[in-house]
């Protein structure tokens, strides 16, 4: 599989528990892991795998994101159908109770809902016939912005991979200026506004998120080397803090601390990338060498006490020690759509609530 088509498909009790202090009155409380289930519906469970409940009915939905603070998640969700009975989907924001709170987004379909740090936007992308477009609103949908728009007609290119600066007031994003430039990463404010190039021929940006850094994959020397980078958050002073390589970086994500950051390697030749994935963990200060935590996993999402690690292996979601031991299954089918998130350390659901499958 070459790089262009690799990148398009990619668009126990304590030992595996958070073990934060509960908050005062929730002697259960802890980080609860988020996922779609393989029938649908949002679903909790805790992260050894225990007491998993549905959040919402067995609707079309991913992409569950959760505000800062717990108290609602925004979701991708099934809408009807439009005049001429093409599907529509919303961005949905639910309270923790799983109850309809707004709905908005201005294309056919809106999806990959993100949460700003700071609660009070949300990015994500929408699509209608013949174009598309990167978008922020606030959680209730009002005062939306389109941020960057697709190019071409055929669509061509279409903004992607956008991640919200520590303090919540810019987004950078992979875009191109026209057809025949190079995919760079970009930054605006969150209303669109203030377009500049942070890096050019890079991908996969990830803002720190307690302070102003941006890691990165970009070129390391002779064209078709790459290396994960970690810069300021105007793109300068870059630092590669993996070697040079032909292999891909992607899925880069930042622990909570901003002190590790993990990603998704792919074994590749200049040519063509090649099956065998895994999931590594550098150190943000490029002091240590990174690490191989899980073979064959994607889309990597940090538990809030930077101590676990979740990720998909096919449709399988799966746990495991930062260092990569303890690893455990946790649900053996689940959607293969939605990479798993993670909600801050609360209490289940108090009301009864039917269980998620988990096989």
């Amino acid at each position: 599989m070459n790089r262009a088509c690799l990148i398009a498909l990619l668009c126990l009790s304590c030992t595996l528990a958070s073990c934060s202090p509960a908050p005062a009155g929730t002697a259960s409380a802890q980080a609860l892991l988020t996922y779609v289930a393989k029938n649908g519906g949002v679903c909790l469970m805790r992260a050894d795998g225990t007491h998993a409940v549905r959040l919402t009915p067995r609707a079309n939905v991913s992409g569950p994101s959760w505000s800062p603070a717990g108290r609602y998640v925004a979701v991708e969700r099934y809408a009807g159908r439009d005049d001429n009975h093409d599907p529509v989907t919303k961005v949905t924001v639910l309270d923790r109770k799983g109850r309809v709170r707004w709905r908005f987004g201005g294309g056919l379909n809106n999806a990959q809902p993100h949460w700003a740090p700071d609660g009070r936007h949300i990015e994500y992308f929408a699509l209608a016939q013949h174009t598309g477009w990167l978008a922020a609103a606030r959680p209730n949908g009002k005062q939306g912005h389109r941020i960057a728009g697709c190019i071409g007609n055929p669509i061509d290119f279409c903004p992607r991979n956008a991640t919200w600066s520590e303090d919540g007031q810019r987004l950078a994003f992979v875009d191109r200026t026209d057809s025949n430039s190079p995919v760079s990463i970009f930054s605006t404010r969150y209303d669109g506004s203030d377009r500049r190039l942070l890096v050019a021929n890079a991908d996969t940006p990830a803002y720190s998120p307690v302070e102003p850094k941006l890691a990165y994959s970009g070129q390391n020397g002779s064209p078709g080397l790459w290396s994960l980078f970690v810069a300021n958050a105007d793109g300068g002073n870059p630092h590669a803090i993996t070697p040079a390589s032909p292999d891909e970086i992607l899925a880069v994500s930042w622990s909570p601390d901003g002190k590790q950051i993990a990603f998704v390697r792919v074994p590749c030749t200049t040519d063509f990338c090649q099956p065998g994935q895994e999931v590594d963990v550098a150190s943000a200060d490029g002091q240590s060498q990174a690490f191989e935590v899980a073979s064959g996993g994607e889309t990597p999402s940090w538990s809030p006490n930077g101590k676990l690690l979740a990720f998909l292996r096919g449709r399988a979601l799966v746990v495991a020690h930062a260092d990569g031991t303890g690893e455990k299954t946790v649900a053996a089918r689940v959607s293969g759509l939605s990479p798993p998130s993670w909600r801050l350390p609360v209490a289940l659901p108090a009301a009864k609530r039917p269980s998620c499958p988990k096989s």
